[in-house]
């Protein structure tokens, strides 16, 4: 038994134009689905108001259309399963330090490239062996990574680079 009060939820869950299913819990939007067919997946960072600081357990769990992630500005928590069977998922995009279930990412046997801001936690990610990590402000020797594409293979085939401004 306890005294504590439970947390406040909404009253039902809400869908996106773009697809996203989502619950206001405690005054924070949480992803709770997705019912789109995007290939680059460009999650909302604030719904209804509130900033988006958590994926659902399961939430794109078996989207097998969904080749690259922007996760949302603010977002704290991926839960369990939230990408389970992905297996069309390629790379992710993250801005922030976010704590990930350890079965977040099963089954994304193509997931191969995280792209990742300096205030991100991603070498902690419980990601596939063959997976690897791009800083944003990768120096590449002709300016600083902006952006990547990755094939099934889990080659870079586009880049985006910020050009070093000539002096």
């Amino acid at each position: 038994y306890s005294n504590s009060p439970k947390p406040s939820r909404s009253s039902e869950s809400k869908t996106t134009e773009d697809g996203y299913v989502y619950e206001i819990v405690n005054g924070e939007a949480v992803i709770t689905g997705y019912a789109g067919e995007d290939l680059v997946m460009i999650m909302p960072d604030e719904l209804d108001g509130c900033q988006v600081t958590a994926l659902g357990e399961g939430c794109f769990s078996g989207n097998t259309t969904v080749q690259s992630v922007l996760l949302p500005l603010e977002c704290r928590e991926i839960r369990a399963n939230a990408f389970y069977g992905c297996t069309d998922l390629r790379d992710i995009s993250c801005y922030s330090s976010i704590q990930v279930h350890s079965s977040a990412f099963t089954g994304c046997g193509r997931l191969r490239a995280i792209q990742y801001s300096a205030d991100s936690n991603v070498a902690s990610w419980p990601l596939p062996s063959d997976c690897r990590l791009y800083p944003f402000d990768l120096d590449t020797g002709v300016g600083e990574l902006n952006s990547l594409d990755v094939d099934d293979n889990g080659v870079i085939v586009d880049c985006v680079i910020d050009s070093i401004p000539a002096t």
